[in-house]
């Protein structure tokens, strides 16, 4: 077994293959990261997440935002709101 771990989206990951994760893919799974996190993350003060948060405007947002609201309406609505991404103010 390998194991791969590295530091994103303020947390430790560990990857575990049978073979080495090659250096371009560890390279393309590192880039997607840092653009979702770049997007999505509410710690850092340059995402897109906190300009939304300091106030009114419009934002051009990354592919894949459709299909993930989709997905947090569904969750919201399975579990009566405890699933909610607007919840990170809240939990600060």
């Amino acid at each position: 077994m390998h194991a791969w771990g590295f530091e994103a989206i303020g947390t430790a990951w560990q990857i575990d293959t049978r073979e080495p994760v090659a250096p371009d893919v560890r390279a393309a799974v590192l880039g997607c990261i840092e653009e979702f996190d770049q997007a999505w993350s509410r710690f850092r003060p340059d995402s897109l997440v906190a300009d939304i948060a300091r106030g009114p405007g419009r934002w051009n947002m990354p592919d894949g935002t459709d299909w993930m609201f989709e997905l947090f309406t569904e969750l919201n609505d399975a579990t009566d709101g405890a699933v909610n991404p607007l919840i990170g103010r809240t939990l600060s």
